[in-house]
């Protein structure tokens, strides 16, 4: 700003007034935005966003993993306590009888551990295979885990017979081979003293029964607020779940 002298009325009629000095006003330096800081604020705000997004989602995704990994922890360690519990409970030579869903039975599929189920009884064949070690124990170690109800006849629970087209004769039906107490074309089988009754038609080695469907239940834990979800046998009542 600059004040300058009056008019010419004003120089005649009134006092002269002193020229002053210039005087400017400036705007500091932090309140001005030029173009360039306006475009880095703006490529600031969409990193900000984009990084919120891609967070969003890490995490999202984090989640999801970590609740399947939790989920089939629970299913692996249902199993194996039950497992145990199946072999302690012992009362009268007998074992109780529980329901297992064929998840479980899955778990247990090698030669030390080894499970199968047929006709929706499940059998613990771990004993079995140690006291017969060979050939003969390796259709069964294949199938550990898994259902083996197609080797046998539905009406009679027995071996699957066929006509074999080199004999012409009756003779067990054995896709995956000659198994354990399975008599041979001249229907024969392997010396063992402790032989009694084929395995399969043991009750002392079922563990119990194999579920007809499964069901899902869902915990939460009011303390921590946390969720737990378990697929259960839907013939099991609350005591049994527990």
């Amino acid at each position: 700003l600059q004040l300058v002298r009056g008019s010419a009325a004003a120089r005649a009629d009134g006092p002269q007034l002193p020229l002053s000095p210039a005087l400017s006003l400036s705007v500091p330096s932090t309140l001005q935005r030029s173009p360039t800081s306006e475009m880095a604020l703006n490529g600031t705000a969409q990193e900000e966003a984009s990084a919120t997004v891609l967070q969003a989602n890490f995490k999202g995704h984090t989640a999801r993993k970590e609740k399947e990994q939790k989920l089939s922890s629970v299913t692996a360690l249902q199993a194996a306590y039950r497992g145990h519990d199946a072999r302690s409970q012992v009362s009268g030579g007998a074992r109780r009888q529980r329901y297992y869903m064929p998840a479980e039975v899955s778990k247990h599929d090698k030669a030390e551990d080894l499970w199968v189920s047929c006709f929706s009884s499940v059998l613990d064949l771990t004993t079995l295979v140690r006291a017969h070690p060979g050939a003969l124990a390796q259709p069964l170690i294949e199938a550990a885990g898994t259902d083996i109800s197609h080797w046998f006849d539905p009406r009679t629970k027995d071996l699957r017979k066929h006509i074999d087209p080199q004999t012409n004769k009756e003779a067990p039906f054995v896709p995956m081979g000659r198994f354990i107490h399975c008599p041979d074309g001249d229907g024969s089988v392997e010396a063992s003293p402790a032989f009694k009754v084929p395995w399969w038609t043991d009750k002392s080695l079922v563990v119990g029964k194999l579920t007809r469907k499964t069901r899902k239940i869902k915990l939460l834990n009011m303390l921590t607020n946390q969720e737990t979800v378990l697929e259960v046998c839907a013939e099991e009542t609350i005591n049994e779940i527990r």
